[in-house]
């Protein structure tokens, strides 16, 4: 398994990725890619690194650096792994890329939102350090 730089080949891939995670995540939502796909080709304040084995795409994991009033973070933009090569540690290796690039650009404080209903994801970021420090509420108007 090798883990590389996003190419512009694998956007399918990704987008079909992202398009998965979000079913399972909002499934109430209609799902619209472009927002996200525009952000993965501009990726000027991040990167995209790709998981790939045999020439598959195995998952990905999408990073950027906000500055926000209360000082620069990285946001874990989203991570996906591909159910078959699920169970071996790749989210975490992809995650730890993640802190790699982070502090290639000396970003001190890391974000990641991960849904209430993602007990997997959750179990794993807490096991890698990370803290709840907000709660995020939602409502639906009609």
């Amino acid at each position: 398994m090798i883990i590389r730089s996003f190419k512009n080949s694998d956007l399918d891939k990704i987008m079909e990725f992202n398009y998965e995670s979000n079913k399972i995540s909002f499934p109430n939502y209609e799902f619209d890619g472009s927002f996200f796909k525009k952000n993965i080709l501009s990726a000027e304040t991040g990167s995209v690194l790709v998981a790939e084995e045999d020439g598959k795409i195995a998952g990905y994991i999408y990073v950027k650096i906000k500055k926000l009033s209360s000082g620069v973070v990285g946001i874990i933009q989203h991570v996906f792994v591909d159910p078959k090569f699920r169970g071996n540690g790749l989210a975490t290796r992809l995650i730890k890329k993640g802190f790699k690039y982070f502090r290639s650009k000396n970003v001190k404080r890391i974000r990641s939102t991960v849904t209430l209903a993602n007990e997997t994801s959750l179990k794993m970021i807490r096991k890698l350090g990370f803290e709840e420090k907000r709660i995020v509420m939602e409502k639906m108007l009609d």
